[in-house]
């Protein structure tokens, strides 16, 4: 984990991951509250990283003291679901390299495990997200903000070395009253901005502020940046477009908001060929058909523009 005046949040992370971890290492970038005192008192080790505006860099750092076959990353406003330490212990005995949990959302960072996990204080459905890792070599992260594992991930997503398993983790730091207390989205936005003025052809760092821009309410910087991360996503390797799912959903939602919804239905579509299937993209050409049938010039044409809608939108829920 790496940590930055987590006090009030770190225990119960660390409680709910006992029975799945051999050993703690924190990394602390600055605290000044009691976060590497609780930490301790948990029998953690705590490192010092001096922070430099860059989550993955303070990762890769956790990682080098890293000392088992596998690695459970963490932030201190998560905690497993009870029996998730099961279903990670038994992963590290298979063959696979990556094991995926539920992350959830919670819409209130008072909420309880239970309330959350049955959706009646979550945010959104659950994701799936890539947390138990076995150290290899030439396991890093990248990415100042929002850090990923797609380098790492994507030769063992190809060669089927992944597992999606029974093990829920609930995350409190989307809770708006969280975030907003925080400052998260003002910070994110921040290095974000950095980092597409750094590499323009980033498209993922694209995506993920058009998102930031989207949950502080301002739709047209939110466009401006999908444009832009869509303009580099065209002319990046066709070979390195498939974590392009979050800026292609994005571009179908605005288009959608924008009453573009041939847009909207074009973008799915493409996104399709660099994606793969996908439940989302059925969404979206679900939603755009909807859209078009309503405006449609016969009731001929508005019934088939229905009929295509509800074989995405059946798609989508298989």
């Amino acid at each position: 984990m790496i940590v930055r005046n987590e006090a009030l949040f770190i225990q119960g992370c660390l409680e709910s991951a006992r029975g799945a971890a051999d050993e703690i290492i924190i990394v602390d970038t600055g605290s000044t509250d009691a976060t590497a005192a609780i930490a301790a008192r948990s029998g953690a080790q705590i490192f010092h990283f001096d922070w430099c505006d860059d989550f993955a860099a303070a990762r890769n750092a956790s990682l080098a003291h890293a000392r088992g076959e596998w690695v459970l990353w963490l932030d201190a406003d998560e905690r497993f679901a009870p029996g998730s330490d099961a279903a990670l212990r038994q992963a590290t005995r298979s063959d696979v390299d990556c094991g995926y949990v539920y992350l959830h959302n919670a819409a209130d960072s008072h909420a309880s495990i239970p309330d959350v996990l049955s959706g009646r204080a979550r945010l959104s459905e659950p994701v799936l997200h890539p947390r138990l890792l076995r150290r290899t070599a030439d396991l890093r992260f990248a990415g100042a903000v929002h850090e990923h594992l797609d380098d790492w991930l994507l030769p063992r997503l190809d060669a089927n070395r992944t597992r999606n398993l029974n093990a829920h983790l609930v995350h409190l730091g989307y809770a708006r009253d969280l975030r907003l207390a925080r400052g998260k989205s003002d910070r994110n936005i921040r290095l974000l901005l950095r980092q597409t003025q750094a590499e323009s052809g980033d498209f993922t760092a694209y995506g993920y502020l058009a998102q930031e821009y989207m949950e502080s309410g301002d739709a047209a910087r939110a466009r401006e940046a999908v444009e832009r991360g869509w303009g580099a996503l065209r002319q990046s390797d066709p070979a390195c477009r498939r974590p392009s799912l979050l800026l292609v959903c994005l571009r179908c939602q605005l288009q959608l908001a924008a009453g573009d919804a041939n847009g909207a239905l074009g973008t799915a579509e493409v996104g399709r060929a660099w994606v793969g299937d996908h439940p989302d993209l059925d969404c979206f050409a679900g939603a755009a058909y909807l859209s078009l049938s309503i405006h449609a010039g016969t009731p001929a044409e508005s019934s088939s523009l229905l009929q295509q809608a509800a074989t995405s939108y059946r798609s989508a829920l298989g």
